[in-house]
């Protein structure tokens, strides 16, 4: 065949391909719609009207892209690629935090940077398959497909069309359909509305609740009522607290990740990884009690937040981090009411300072000082994995307290630990940490879980060390240490033990991954007080009332609020009867008899963290 025969043949080829190549080019949104959700094992379970509305979101960027490139041929391989990368990043994050990718977390990234070494990234088969799809679609639209000269005429029309249909396209979805369908999502479980309805549909939804809105009700006279309220309960009331005496150093450890998974099931062990914190419980050496945490397997801001701020995050827009959002000004935190009391305040924790805006958070919440991973590299630390050991994170505890210009100076320390942080990947056993692992039926099972049980011995001996140190002081010290989450192990593991599968838990049983223990020791005063399982946002008012320190008038209304409500986990609320509503039928007073209360604590949230209407929230 004569070379202009080839020719001939070669453009009627391209003139025939054009029209399958222009119907991959318009599925394309589709074909990543396919990928992203069969990447995150999601493409069963999302049916019907879910599927349109994210493929509404899909068909928008692709038009955003298109309209930002002013042609297809850069626009359709960036956008599925960007796409592709993001279904992996949002399956490796379910995979190792159980939460899925939000809007809001991507204002953590420096978090999730310095921690992301810790884990293991294998790209998994659906993951290679997909992008051996996107790579021979997107090949074969650029060898089909005709591609017209951009010019600058060719280009505004493009911008002008294509992004206001992108945009009229995602409008609809606020406008229209959330109010007109009622969409709302599972704060209790975010990554069900993820897994179940896709991640462009419940990430629209992120958005459109991502604001704190002003509650119903917020008013000047209101707000002067609660506090009347608030003045008439503390005339009546113990103001002093239950601590025989004032300590000198209050130490609040925030323990990563620590917990007791007995709570969830049972299960063997070829060592204890507790005997130290058991025989204080059992010389009555501590009080002990349960917390329930606003998360599970990572979120550790949101924890600390409630503790130091008394705010209950469930409160807040969904899956925000706190400490960037809304600590504005000087809002008036537990640090603030200590040193108030004459404490010097510092906060210490052996990661960089920008981490959850910590550095920022600290300073308005009334922290003297922060030291942060700066401090740490300038002392002879060690390791377990990348992280720095309990042992030591102590050690500098305990130099802060020495290091003291006289032993009479009031010094709160605020610690958040990291050496048990996620990331349990490491298969062979580390030098010097302990070889705690599961045994009976259950051996071999689960490595992750077998690392995190080990790290939790390590714990245990470091803590046995640090309290060792604090009993040969004659500086009257009390210690309070509790666990933010429990650990991301494997899900299976939590399945076999409780003896049912997560998907087949009851609301009410679902609190059992959100319970972690916490302590009360005093070098100066025994006791084996079992202390009341009460929500993270209660446990800076035990302090004050174990170290015999008046709070806030604040603190009195949680004091209120804990009597109606010793349980309040992000969107569920248990009451003193036992029964557990949902956030908002807690303040439906058809629905639940101590509706008012709870509606009063959602009027002075908003007025502590946006309205700054009252002075309720510092010491006077």
């Amino acid at each position: 065949m004569s070379s202009s025969g080839k020719i001939v043949r070669h453009g009627r080829i391209k003139r025939i391909m054009k029209i399958p190549a222009l119907a991959l080019m318009i599925l394309m949104p589709v074909i990543s719609f396919a990928v992203f959700e069969s990447i995150t094992g999601c493409i069963g379970n999302i049916t019907g009207k879910y599927i349109g509305l994210n493929l509404l979101f899909y068909y928008a960027v692709y038009l955003a892209v298109f309209a930002v490139f002013g042609g297809s041929r850069p626009a359709v391989p960036v956008t599925s690629l960007a796409l592709l990368l993001v279904g992996a990043a949002e399956y490796f994050t379910e995979e190792f935090s159980g939460h899925p990718i939000t809007v809001h977390s991507l204002f953590a990234i420096n978090t999730l940077g310095e921690v992301i070494g810790s884990y293991s990234f294998v790209p998994t088969l659906p993951m290679l398959r997909g992008a051996a799809v996107l790579l021979t679609a997107n090949v074969f639209i650029q060898l089909f497909y005709p591609f017209k000269r951009l010019t600058w005429r060719r280009y505004i029309a493009r911008l002008s069309c294509c992004g206001l249909a992108a945009a009229l396209m995602t409008a609809s979805f606020f406008v229209y359909f959330i109010p007109h369908y009622s969409l709302t999502i599972n704060k209790w479980d975010a990554s069900e509305t993820y897994d179940e309805n896709g991640f462009m549909y419940a990430t629209g939804l992120s958005l459109y609740y991502g604001s704190l809105r002003k509650p119903n009700g917020y008013s000047k006279e209101a707000l002067n009522s609660i506090e009347n309220a608030i003045l008439e309960y503390r005339s009546e009331a113990d103001k002093t607290g239950t601590g025989q005496q004032t300590p000198v150093n209050i130490i609040l450890i925030m323990n990563e990740s620590f917990s007791e998974l007995r709570t969830v099931g049972d299960y063997d062990v070829n060592e204890e990884y507790f005997p130290f914190l058991n025989s204080l419980y059992e010389a009555d050496r501590a009080d002990r009690g349960y917390l329930y945490v606003p998360v599970f397997g990572s979120g550790t801001s949101s924890t600390e937040f409630e503790v130091l701020m008394g705010d209950a995050v469930g409160m807040l827009p969904f899956n925000v981090n706190p400490y960037t959002d809304f600590i504005r000004g000087t809002p008036g935190s537990l640090a603030d009411t200590l040193k108030a009391n004459g404490y010097r305040t510092l906060a210490m924790h052996p990661m960089p300072g920008e981490n959850w805006n910590r550095n920022e958070a600290y300073r308005k919440m009334g922290f003297d000082e922060f030291l942060d991973l700066e401090y740490y590299q300038n002392s002879t630390c060690e390791y377990l994995r990348n992280f720095l050991s309990d042992r030591s994170d102590y050690q500098c505890i305990l130099d802060q307290i020495n290091g003291k210009q006289s032993p009479d100076e009031k010094l709160f320390v605020f610690n958040v630990t990291i050496q048990n942080h996620g990331g349990y990947e490491e298969q062979e056993k580390l030098e010097g940490m302990p070889d705690i692992r599961l045994t009976g039926a259950l051996e071999g099972k689960y490595p992750m879980t077998d690392q995190y049980l080990s790290l939790l011995k390590a714990s245990d001996d470091a803590l046995q060390y640090f309290l060792g140190e604090l009993e040969k002081s004659d500086q009257p010290t009390m210690v309070l240490l509790f666990g933010d989450h429990q650990p991301s192990v494997e899900d299976e593991f939590f399945d076999e033990i409780y003896g049912v599968p997560a998907d087949e838990v009851s609301e009410s049983e679902k609190l059992m991954w959100y319970r972690t223990p916490y302590f009360v020791w005093k070098n100066y005063e025994e006791s084996g007080t079992q202390l009341p399982e009460l929500s993270s946002v209660y446990l800076g008012n035990l302090l004050l009332k174990e170290a015999g320190i008046e709070g806030t008038l604040f603190n009195s209304f949680l004091e209120m609020l804990r009597e109606y409500f010793p349980v309040i986990k992000n969107t569920v609320v248990v009451d003193r009867d036992g029964t557990l509503y949902s956030l908002a039928d807690s303040m439906d007073p058809v629905l639940c008899p101590y509706s008012d209360i709870m509606k009063q604590y959602n009027l002075l949230l908003y007025d502590h963290l946006i309205g700054k209407d009252m002075d309720i929230f510092h010491v006077r």
